[in-house]
């Protein structure tokens, strides 16, 4: 049996991050109005995480003037960004990079000392929007048979697409 000729693993970028973020929460959305809760909270979840990690690192890019270059996120910088919420005393969530609390976190804080804070009403209102959306959907619980109330299913997707519609607030 012939191995397939190898193929590089396509680089990861801030805008294919959001393209997979626009079709996960497509997805989602599909699922939910077919009646499939918890596979839809998992793809609006996943959206959350992709739009936050791209309002980071376009932020970051956007400080230290590279928003027109290269947009690839490699290994390197993820550890980086952990350095970096090292340094500015965001403590590391067990659920690792999968975290919103750390992303939305490290976020804000990276936006405060580069002296680009976030509106405050935006701060405080996408910081809440956050905190509820991990509490409706911990990491752990991503192999777990989870039967979702109507009322968490809906403040999950208001607040997945509160963060897309918000989402280029959050770097600009």
């Amino acid at each position: 049996m012939r191995r397939p000729p190898h193929r590089p693993k396509p680089k990861d970028t801030i805008k294919k991050l959001e393209q997979v973020a626009e079709r996960r929460y497509q997805s989602g959305l599909k699922l939910i109005d077919l009646g499939d809760d918890y596979a839809g909270v998992e793809q609006l979840a996943f959206t959350a995480e992709m739009l936050l990690k791209s309002a980071y690192f376009r932020n970051v890019k956007k400080a230290v003037g590279l928003a027109r270059t290269t947009s690839e996120i490699t290994r390197r910088h993820l550890r980086d960004a952990e350095q970096e919420a090292q340094r500015l005393s965001i403590p590391h969530h067990p659920e690792g990079f999968h975290s919103l609390l750390f992303w939305a976190a490290l976020l804000v804080a990276k936006r405060r000392t580069g002296s680009r804070p976030l509106a405050t009403g935006l701060e405080r209102e996408f910081l809440l929007r956050v905190r509820e959306m991990h509490v409706l959907w911990l990491v752990d619980n991503r192999y777990q048979p989870i039967e979702y109330q109507f009322a968490d299913v809906l403040a999950m997707r208001a607040n997945v697409t509160w963060l897309r519609d918000h989402h280029v607030k959050l770097w600009r």
